[in-house]
């Protein structure tokens, strides 16, 4: 039960916080603009690219991050598909995929979180100072 616990926690940290800003703007403007779904997603992504732990997941985080990259160019009213709905589908999967990752990491492998625990933990009982 305590790696469901450390699954949330972690889920916590590392996505809903980083929306944060999204939230705050939903609650303070009524609304949340486009470019704050498509920053957010690239910002997550691109982080997301250093601690992924397969390279089909490094690919697929690199691939969400030029995507989220394109649909935050500017476009004109002449362009021929939507793109303010794509911001929030980006932002949607990143987040999926990498919960999925992290359930792997913290219910199926019992790794700790934050990674770091693990190593003070082992330092303690070492008896060094941490």
């Amino acid at each position: 039960m305590n790696n469901i616990g450390v699954w949330i926690l972690s889920v916590v940290a590392t996505i809903i916080l980083p929306c944060l800003p999204i939230c705050i703007e939903w609650l303070h403007e009524g609304h949340v603009k486009h470019d704050t779904v498509t920053i957010t997603g690239t910002v997550m992504a691109a982080g997301f690219i250093f601690t992924a732990s397969h390279v089909l997941l490094l690919s697929g985080y690199a691939l969400l991050f030029i995507l989220s990259l394109l649909l935050n160019v500017d476009v004109g009213p002449g362009t021929p598909i939507n793109v303010g709905s794509w911001g929030g589908v980006t932002l949607g999967v990143i987040a999926t995929l990498h919960a999925a990752e992290r359930l792997g990491w913290h219910v199926v492998l019992s790794q700790p979180f934050p990674e770091g625990f693990a190593l003070k933990k082992e330092m303690a009982s070492e008896g060094n100072e941490i």
